[in-house]
Order: structure tokens, then C-alpha cells, then sequence
């Protein structure tokens, strides 16, 4: 059995998001998850926005990249697509996934980017 806790902050306007998810799992079983298929996991949070399922799926571009600090493992991805720009941070800690995503429109993105990238690149678990 697994739980789900998001947050959802709008910034200023309703179409700019950052967003978390946390997924861990409930139960006392001393199960923990370990992310190896980071692709999977990440497609598995597109079920719970269609925006990012479309984005997904007509992306130009998907851009990985693995950043470890602290003795954590941060798997960063950006989505470029015609309708939406995402860009998420995916970690594990304590046996639970964390996951940061912002989302921009694409025509908006080359003027929010700096603000956006920072926000991906300082998300930490503490």
C-alpha cells in the first residue's frame, strides 16, 4: 500500500505552478522505495496531471541529469513541449519519494527561466 501528499503553490498566476509530491508507504511492512527506473517513477506522476501526461507525450525535448548533494541522489528533468515547460527535481529519503515540480508555460518559460531553474536546483530534503 502506498500514500500520496501534494502541495501546490500557484505563482501569481494560475498556468505557473510548482507543485510537490511526496509518495511513501503505509503500513508497518519496513518497505522502502528505491528509485530504479527513474523514467517509470517519473511517468507514474504524470497520472495525476493531465497537463504534464500531455506534455509528456508531445515533448520536443527530455533532458535528465543526475546531481548528488549530501549523499543524495537528485534526478532532475526538464520537459520541453509546445504547450507547457516542466521542470522537476526526484529524490529519495528515508524510504519515501520527493518530488518538486514547476511548470510554466512554454511561452512564458525564456522570461521565468532563471527564477524557475533556482527554484529546481536548491531543492533539498532535510
Amino acid at each position: 500500500m502506498k500514500y500520496l501528499c501534494a502541495f501546490v503553490i500557484t505563482l501569481g498566476r494560475a498556468d505557473l505552478r510548482a507543485f510537490v509530491i511526496t509518495l511513501g508507504r503505509a503500513g508497518e511492512d519496513g518497505k522502502t522505495f528505491v528509485l530504479r527506473d527513474t523514467e517509470s517513477t517519473f511517468a507514474g506522476f504524470a497520472g495525476a496531471d493531465y497537463n504534464l501526461q500531455d506534455s509528456l507525450s508531445l515533448a520536443t525535448n527530455i533532458e535528465k541529469v543526475k546531481v548528488t548533494v549530501n549523499e543524495t541522489d537528485f534526478y532532475q528533468f526538464d520537459i520541453d513541449s509546445p504547450n507547457f515547460r516542466y521542470l522537476s527535481s526526484v529524490a529519495v529519503k528515508d524510504g519515501k519519494v520527493f518530488a518538486l515540480f514547476v511548470r510554466c508555460p512554454a511561452r512564458q518559460f525564456a522570461a521565468q527561466e532563471v527564477d524557475l531553474r533556482h527554484m529546481i536546483e536548491t531543492f533539498r530534503l532535510v
